[in-house]
């Protein structure tokens, strides 16, 4: 009674595995997933299904095409801001700061951050690649340390706002160069 008041639905004591990757064995119900789409709030294969087909090439083509989706990507948005994903970027953080490169760019920031601070520096109100013919600058105004991180380095940055700064680094993540097209198009060295 109190299940039907409340739209809960009580989990059977025996479910058949079904689907596409379904063994077909009558399992118990703590034996499915979750998922509040169906009838009975559990998933049509079994938990062991489910990761054997998740192992499988379909399995990881399918993950990969849901995570490129844009449902598949507000999902993984909306997990960042919980108190989960939270944690996982801190411990990310605090793993990737430990090592030498980390910590030499966590150093050379500072670096930067102190000289804008005590005015040994000065932070532009543009970014270097803005021109009044192609206006598409977005974001705050930040330093990117071209040539590197080695200590000689630290304080010459090209200032760029944060859409040109993420262009440059996706381009530079492809080709693991300092040399980026985006800037041999701009114009910029």
């Amino acid at each position: 009674m109190l299940a039907r008041l409340t739209g809960e639905v009580a989990e059977p004591a025996l479910k058949e595995c079904t689907g596409k990757i379904g063994c077909g064995h009558w399992l118990p119900g703590s034996a499915f997933y979750k998922d509040a789409n169906k009838a009975s709030r559990l998933t049509s294969a079994c938990r062991q299904c489910v990761r054997k087909h998740q192992r499988s090439q379909a399995g990881k083509a399918a993950i990969s095409r849901y995570k490129q989706s844009p449902r598949g990507k507000a999902a993984r948005a909306r997990w960042w801001r919980t108190l989960a994903g939270k944690a996982s970027r801190a411990r990310y953080s605090a793993r990737y700061n430990a090592t030498p490169e980390g910590a030499q760019k966590r150093r050379a920031r500072g670096m930067l951050y102190r000289a804008v601070h005590k005015g040994r520096m000065i932070k532009p109100e543009r970014c270097q690649l803005y021109s009044p013919a192609y206006p598409i600058c977005k974001g705050r105004i930040e330093g990117h340390h071209h040539l590197g991180y080695d200590r000689e380095h630290w304080l010459d940055v090209q200032w760029l706002c944060h859409y040109h700064h993420y262009l440059h680094d996706m381009a530079e993540r492809r080709t693991r160069t300092h040399a980026s097209p985006v800037f041999a198009t701009a114009g910029v060295e």
